[in-house]
């Protein structure tokens, strides 16, 4: 594959944005300027026949405006006509998909049919014709609305590395720009609050508006004797408990459910370690030591299952050397992965990791490795701030991989932006450096090519598809904890140490007991299920249901206009768009009350820095198939009642 033209800037990372937030929240410039420091680069073009998601493009892939000075290389690659690693596509099941259950075994699943040229040129022209506030949220830049009820951060529009800073203060990076609620501190979500929705007269009720059923109050109580505004509806701010948690559905992107007999599982096990009954008689491993036989027995201890099942489920080859790997359970969660990789793998900052950025969370994992090995970096970030699809790379140019990087970086499902990979390169087209891939997100929903693709170290935190938030599974080749071959860095904590875990058997300290039972629990509903073939079926099922509908409601839903063979199958984001065109905040509003009063919960998250324009629906293993029809007829419902087709 011929790789575009590229230049590159090298940017000093020290005391630099990575390791800070900016220095002023409400300015961002389009051009891509890093804030703290002195440098502006141009995103890659996005012309040519694939209207705005990745023509050939024309334009400097990246300029620097002084003299560059050492550490941080970030390379911009244009957007080419071919895309590398995400996947083919095939049929669409819609028609066929109306009844409940499992899908039908012989359907061709996952839509991957890209939208019309004219489709994209109607978007472009949409977003045209908005200005201020509006044309900011559509095209994912900062603005700054005139009403003191709504603050707006920059998330998505900087570069890669600029949008991994690594503070408290950070936020979590996407292609939206977010919209924040003054009020969060008045919320009491979950403590039986009665239905806020009312069937009062249009017009009558403060708060309240009239798009195309009955008037829905946005807030709850009455204002107190200190003059303190109501509180909006529990809907807006992310309340999982709708008033009937019996029929909830959760679709948070995380932490999120697990599937009904795994949970109902877990809970027998939590009662019968109090009662006695109902059980084997053992400890739910929340109450074990990691010490017990229960827990170390190499043969029916809860450790051993649970590592067994996922080698099992993954097909994870357990030879020796560059054949086989090492699992481990380890503490941190995916941003302590972003610190673990470059300490294990390089012995010092000198040494070289070659990141691949298609969204947030790769973005946000320079943030931790500019802190210990040098980044080289290839973007697919475009030029109003937002990822649409993979970087298009050869993984044996040198000239976009150094032969002499430790490890080329990637994350296989972007959750924010909705870009996903789903084929790892093999055969001549084979990345001769070990790949790291972050699978928090789409861990056992589909094979790993282990060998075949030169897979170094996986890792996955465990709160989407394979358990509980406070575990994370990392799967290492054994060739990589050998200190001959790959020297560690020496400050590297010892919890953090690869080696040292492994010679130690997943207890040099005290392991997430509960966790990893919890982990073996869904390895084995896995299993019983199909494996993971049969995860990956119903995947590409549940999310072609839902893109579907969007792509066939004439503009009323809209997805963010990724290549149709990068769209995530784990995370699908949709905006409420109504009628205009642009984003329609009172219809958005009025569909996440509607959904929370039936029981469909999760769609938006609220984080402290606000919400964004779109929507989230998460697909993870503990959502079903029925659970999926039952968004996609509400989503159906809702748009005939308060929209209008165009003919």
């Amino acid at each position: 594959m011929q790789f575009a033209q590229n230049r590159t800037v090298e940017i000093d990372i020290a005391n630099s944005a990575l390791d800070r937030p900016s220095s002023s929240s409400s300015s961002s410039s389009s051009s891509g300027t890093l804030p703290g420091i002195s440098k502006t680069y141009a995103s890659p073009s996005k012309g040519g026949a694939n209207g705005g998601r990745g023509g050939a493009g024309t334009g400097s892939p990246l300029t620097g405006t002084d003299e560059p000075t050492a550490a941080l290389t970030l390379t911009s690659s244009f957007v080419g006509s071919t895309y590398v690693n995400c996947g083919t596509s095939v049929a669409s099941p819609l028609a066929a998909s109306a009844g409940a259950g499992s899908p039908p075994a012989h359907l061709k699943l996952f839509s991957g049919e890209e939208k019309k040229d004219d489709e994209c040129a109607d978007l472009n022209h949409h977003n045209e014709q908005h200005n201020g506030q509006e044309a900011a949220a559509d095209a994912g830049k900062c603005s700054h609305a005139s009403s003191p009820d709504h603050a707006y951060a920059d998330e998505h529009n900087q570069d890669a590395a600029s949008a991994a800073s690594s503070s408290s203060d950070d936020s979590m990076d996407g292609f939206l720009p977010l919209r924040k609620y003054d009020s969060l501190d008045t919320v009491m979500m979950g403590q039986g609050i009665p239905s806020p929705i009312v069937s009062a007269p249009p017009g009558t009720a403060a708060g309240s508006y009239h798009s195309g059923a009955q008037p829905v109050v946005k807030s709850v109580g009455g204002p107190g004797t200190d003059g303190r505004e109501q509180a909006p509806h529990p809907a807006l701010l992310g309340s999982l408990t709708p008033p009937n948690p019996g029929v909830r559905v959760n679709f948070s992107p995380g932490p999120t459910g697990l599937p009904k007999v795994v949970m109902e599982q877990v809970a027998q096990s939590l009662v019968s370690s109090v009662t006695g009954e109902g059980g084997d008689g053992m400890l739910s491993a929340m109450f074990l030591s990691h010490r017990s036989p229960e827990f170390t027995d190499p043969n029916t201890g809860i450790l051993a299952q649970a590592v067994t099942s996922l080698r099992t489920v993954m097909s994870i080859p357990d030879g020796d050397g560059d054949r086989g790997y090492e699992i481990l359970f380890l503490h941190g969660g995916g941003h302590g992965q972003f610190a673990s990789v470059p300490l294990n793998l390089c012995a010092s900052r000198d040494d070289k990791g070659t990141y691949l950025v298609s969204g947030t969370w790769s973005a946000r994992a320079i943030g931790e490795a500019a802190k210990y090995c040098t980044p080289d970096v290839l973007s697919s970030i475009t030029d109003d701030g937002r990822y649409l699809t993979f970087p298009e790379v050869d993984f044996n140019d040198p000239t976009q991989v150094d032969p002499n990087s430790k490890f080329v970086y990637m994350c296989t499902n972007e959750t924010v932006n909705g870009v996903e990979v789903f084929n790892l390169p093999t055969g001549e087209a084979r990345s001769p450096v070990p790949l790291v891939l972050d699978a928090s997100s789409d861990f056992t929903t589909k094979p790993i090519e282990w060998t075949d693709a030169n897979v170094g170290i996986l890792f996955a935190c465990a709160s989407k598809n394979i358990g509980h938030p406070g575990l994370t599974a990392v799967v290492i080749r054994r060739d990589l904890l050998d200190p001959d071959q790959y020297p560690s860095n020496p400050t590297c904590p010892g919890v953090f140490h690869y080696a040292t875990q492994a010679k130690a058997g997943n207890l040099w300290n005290t392991t997430a007991t509960f966790n990893v039972q919890v982990v073996g629990m869904m390895m084995d509903w896995i299993l019983a299920n199909g494996g993971v073939d049969e995860m990956e079926r119903l995947s590409k099922a549940k999310a072609a249901l839902i893109y579907d509908l969007v792509d066939a409601s004439d503009g009323f839903y809209e997805v963010p206009p990724v290549d149709a063979q990068c769209r995530s199958r784990m995370n699908v984001p949709f905006a409420v768009r109504g009628n205009g065109g642009g984003h329609d905040e009172d219809v958005t509003e009025r569909f996440l009350i509607e959904a929370w009063e039936e029981g469909i919960v999760g769609l938006r998250t609220i984080t402290p820095f606000g919400v964004g324009d779109y929507l989230r629906a998460s697909l993870y293993h503990g959502v079903s198939w029925e659970d999926t029809v039952r968004l996609v007829d509400f989503m159906d419902n809702f748009m005939k009642i308060n929209g209008r087709r165009r003919l």
